[in-house]
């Protein structure tokens, strides 16, 4: 019973038009994942870049967005609607993996007189006769195998010498190899999302480091930030990355965009920059001023560094021995003024009084004076850089070469056999070939009819 249940379960696994209809599944959920926008990996939901990706979506899908996301197709790739079919794939692919196999173990890699009898059924074949006996004859017909480019191996069994000649016997693997690389490559698009990880908006001031959350013990380090880099044809921004392991260096190199540095499987990529300001301040003796940025993890130091991009056009930080505050707002850049010359306007204010102190505008670095006090400025850029690591890639690459190669073999590298039985009786010998099966346009295989006609021109025969 259990027999009968387990065989059509296996065909039906095994099907090519399961095969088919899994694959346009996938098409169609691919297609859904570049037509609905995805939610960004490693996004917390609690995060104000979550708050804004979610208001864009609502924006968009009006009433229908919180449908789309019980369903979750705004992250379609790690849902059951991606898994599911790709999952179902691999199975359908591994069954028709063993088919394969098991045809191509039992490929009759030598003539026997059992399989005599199934040719004529199935494959051409062609007889003739020709005066003298075999020991003369098989000879003459192996050396023509040989012309065609076959291997030829001769057995003699009772009498009879059966050849078998093979052309790209390795050919009969290909179909086994492309099946091989659709399971790597499914199986590694299944295991992504365990196999790999990212960290975004990386945002790094010259000296400044980062440890990864997903490797602990690797920490990434800004050492320097061009904003133009005049030995590259882009003259683009340019980051000098080191990657350390346990504090110890073990990388270090350019990013620039589009030029990731890569390490070990790990890849960090730049992803964009912006302006950032140092400010230090002294009395009227020339003593340093304590400042404090107002942010969580502000603290008195003597050198204040404010970061500003597109969101967070301004900053904040403190004088606590002046019971100052400084507010240093980013300005628009101008139509006539270069894009590298960043301006700040800075604002101070008395305590927790809203009324102006001082106003002025700095560009560069330049300094500026409150109350008898100097504030010195000088301007950097920062980078926002992104890190990923991937392993997914490997069973991918490999499935896709894979493909590539079984594909190319199959293509132009197909087996090709011819069988031969040769005996003789008082004199007269006779010769029967077999050979490859016809071909999908029914036509016999090319290398068949010339040994046929060869064979022809020697025994003189029609």
């Amino acid at each position: 019973m259990s027999i009968d249940i387990l065989n059509p379960l296996w065909r039906f696994f095994g099907s090519r038009r399961l095969t088919l209809a899994l694959l346009l599944a996938v098409l169609v959920v691919f297609s859904a994942g570049a037509t609905i926008p995805q939610m960004p990996d490693d996004l917390d939901t609690g995060s104000p870049e979550y708050a804004r990706w979610r208001a864009d979506t609502q924006a968009r899908y009006l009433q229908w967005a919180a449908t789309l996301q019980r369903l979750g197709l705004f992250s379609i790739y790690g849902s059951i609607w991606f898994k599911a079919p790709l999952a179902l794939l691999a199975l359908n692919l591994v069954v028709c993996s063993v088919d394969r196999l098991e045809a191509a173990l039992h490929w009759p890699g030598e003539l026997s007189p059992d399989l005599v009898g199934t040719f004529p059924s199935a494959w051409p074949s062609h007889s003739l006769l020709l005066p003298g006996n075999r020991q003369a004859a098989w000879p003459r017909l192996s050396a023509l195998m040989e012309d065609l480019g076959y291997a030829v191996r001769v057995d003699e069994t009772g009498g009879t010498t059966y050849l078998t000649a093979h052309r790209f016997a390795a050919g009969r693997w290909a179909t086994l190899v492309i099946h091989a690389g659709a399971v790597l490559a499914v199986t590694g698009l299944l295991l992504s999302p365990r196999l790999s990880w990212r960290e975004r908006d990386i945002t790094l001031a010259p000296g400044q480091e980062y440890q990864l959350r997903h490797a602990q013990s690797l920490t990434i380090r800004l050492d320097e930030y061009e904003a133009t880099k005049a030995d590259h044809p882009a003259n683009s921004p340019a980051a000098t990355v080191s990657i350390l392991e346990d504090g110890r260096e073990v990388s270090t190199g350019l990013v620039l965009p589009g030029v990731p540095l890569r390490h070990k499987g790990i890849t960090v990529w730049q992803v964009r920059d912006g302006p950032l300001i140092h400010l230090r301040a002294t009395d009227a003796e020339g003593e340093p001023l304590p400042l404090q940025a107002l942010a969580p993890s502000g603290q008195l130091t003597n050198e204040v560094t404010v970061q500003f991009d597109e969101e967070e056009r301004e900053g904040y930080l403190a004088v606590p021995e002046r019971d100052l505050i400084l507010r240093l707002m980013l300005q628009p850049t101008k139509p006539d003024q270069p894009e590298s010359m960043d301006q700040v306007l800075v604002e101070a204010y008395r305590g927790g009084s809203t009324e102006v102190v001082s106003r002025s505008i700095i560009s560069e670095s330049e300094s500026l004076e409150i109350d008898g006090d100097s504030y010195y400025t000088e301007w950097g850029r920062y980078a926002v850089l992104a890190v990923s690591r991937d392993l997914s890639v490997f069973p991918v690459a490999l499935g896709a070469i894979s493909l590539l190669v079984g594909s190319t073999t199959a293509l132009f590298f197909r087996q090709r056999s011819i069988y031969a039985r040769v005996k003789d009786n008082e004199g007269v010998t006779r010769i029967e070939v077999f050979g490859p099966g016809p071909r999908e346009d029914g036509q016999v295989a090319p290398d068949f009819v010339k040994l046929i006609s060869r064979l022809k021109e020697i025994s003189g025969g029609p």
